[in-house]
């Protein structure tokens, strides 16, 4: 049995770029216990302040955020020089899992369910967008990673979003180069401003909250390639067929809002998914109807629970990063920038070497 502080490990759930993830219980007296999910920050990086400040700026931020489908952040604290984020353990299934549980069993979502989770996850994501500090002023928070990994629903029927990490901060006293010029997410689901790594805001978050839900919707996985690097191609040309081309039962009125939130350009995107939410209401989908939906699935009795993807990991070095790492980097967002090389040399966001902390697509369901 490990220990680590009041925390008892019990199982170490994923292995993340900068930290590691566990289920963890903490217990108190006269048998008290409570399961939670324990983020600590890998050995190699917490004699760096630079990773040690960015954790710290995801407790500040991360803690007020109180919203019901957004996970919690309870404590932030370090033991013996390690530091760690104490978060709600979610008991559930993430929505790679539920996309497969569909294919296996021949069935398309219920356009019903998947615009219940638009709606839930867009209302988490304005709620973030607009927090404020203690002065009024926005703290510009943008998860950056909204993808079927981070989605998961609950046994019980909710929606929560995970993961809004280290990448979601522009701290205001952090460096603006953890801001800009930084290529932070899973690759599909990256708008075209992150994928050029110039400095993304709300409607980057938008932008991925609709890829998401067309993949949900059509079963078709948009911009994916046979490499990442014609992936980014893809996803910087943007190029959307409406999804009723792959699903021609959908109304009208889907092709319309996803595709504005699929524009490439941010000034013609969307602001948010909030449409979604009358075609859920519309259709009487609640938490109980989520509970029935999933009971008619094989999701596995056994499924473990957790909240961080297994099978992706981050494209990050396991040790502190350096200079080839950056150089490789680099260069790879140097190729993908060529074709639009001449007009970016007049944008100062071009100024940092660009890098890369992105995580491979998970394999597209049938």
């Amino acid at each position: 049995m490990t220990h680590f502080g009041r925390f008892r490990l019990v199982e170490r759930r994923a292995v993340g770029g900068m930290a590691e993830v566990w289920r963890a219980v903490v217990e108190g007296p006269r048998g008290f216990a409570t399961n939670v999910v324990l983020k600590r920050l890998r050995p190699e990086y917490t004699s760096d302040p630079a990773f040690v400040a960015m954790l710290a700026a995801e407790a500040r931020v991360c803690a007020r955020l109180d919203h019901p489908a957004i996970v919690k952040v309870y404590e932030f604290g370090e033991v013996s020089g390690e530091y760690y984020l104490a978060m709600e353990l979610v008991d559930g299934w993430d929505l790679y899992d539920i996309l497969a549980a569909f294919a296996r069993a021949g069935r398309a979502l219920p356009v019903a369910f998947v615009c219940h989770i638009g709606a839930e996850l867009a209302d988490a994501l304005a709620y973030a967008h607009a927090i404020t500090d203690e002065h009024g002023r926005p703290f510009g928070l943008v998860h950056r990673d909204v993808s079927p990994g981070n989605v998961m629903i609950t046994r019980q029927g909710a929606v929560k979003l995970v993961d809004f990490g280290v990448h979601t901060i522009r701290d205001r006293r952090a460096d603006e180069r953890t801001a800009v010029g930084v290529l932070r997410g899973t690759l599909s689901f990256m708008s075209p401003e992150q994928a050029d790594g110039q400095t993304v805001d709300r409607r980057s978050d938008v932008f991925s909250l609709g890829s998401v839900l067309y993949e949900a919707l059509t079963g078709h996985r948009l911009f994916r390639a046979d490499s990442d690097l014609e992936t980014l191609r893809r996803v910087r040309e943007a190029v959307v067929p409406p999804p009723s081309k792959f699903r021609p039962d959908l109304d009208p009125r889907l092709d319309r809002i996803l595709l504005g939130m699929l524009a490439r350009s941010p000034a013609e995107r969307w602001a948010s998914g909030d449409e979604l939410r009358p075609f859920a209401q519309d259709a009487g989908f609640d938490a109980a109807r989520v509970r029935e939906l999933l009971g008619s699935l094989d999701l596995g009795s056994d499924e473990p629970i957790r909240t961080e993807r297994q099978r992706t990991q981050p494209l990050m070095p396991s040790a502190p990063p350096k200079r080839s790492v950056w150089l490789w980097a680099a260069l790879l967002t140097a190729a993908i920038a060529m074709p639009y090389a001449i007009p970016a040399c007049h944008s100062s966001q071009r100024s940092h070497p660009a890098r890369t902390a992105v995580t491979p697509d998970a394999p597209a369901h049938p």
